[in-house]
This record gives structure tokens, C-alpha cells and sequence, in this order.
């Protein structure tokens, strides 16, 4: 029987406890740059932008050969 796990929590944590080619599907709906600031994170375009390729990093490492990775992303910002 297969085991699928779904997980809400910061992604590159996550994905550092993970081994290389071990996931099947990353579903993600990161900000994008939406300007929303708090003491929590900062999802502004300028810090969303900087911590891309290390998110796109860490989720080809962990993807399998012929997985999937969806990725939600706002039509003002797709050009990025």
C-alpha cells in the first residue's frame, strides 16, 4: 500500500529532512510578492524574487524522475 503525506509548513524546512528523488507531486502557492509584511515573513516581490532559485533548488533535488510540480502563480507575476 502507498503512503502519501501532505505537509503545511515552511518548504525549505521541510525539504531539507527529505532525500534526493523522493517526492512524486509538489503542489505550491507561494505569495509571489503580494507587499503583505509582518513580523511573521515577508512575501514582498524584492525578498520573493531573492528566495525563488532556492526553493526551485531544493524541489528538483527532491523531485523523482517523471514527478510533478504545480505551482500556482499570479498573472501579474508569472513573467518572473
Amino acid at each position: 500500500m502507498n503512503e502519501y503525506h501532505i505537509y503545511n509548513e515552511d518548504c525549505l524546512e521541510r525539504m531539507a529532512t527529505l532525500d534526493d528523488s523522493s517526492v512524486d507531486l509538489i503542489v505550491t502557492d507561494v505569495p509571489y510578492g503580494v507587499n503583505f509584511k509582518n513580523d511573521f515573513y515577508d512575501d514582498s516581490l524584492g525578498h520573493v524574487l531573492e528566495e525563488m532559485p532556492k526553493w526551485y533548488k531544493e524541489m528538483y533535488r527532491v523531485l523523482k524522475e517523471d514527478s510533478f510540480l504545480c505551482v500556482f502563480v499570479g498573472t501579474k507575476t508569472i513573467h518572473y
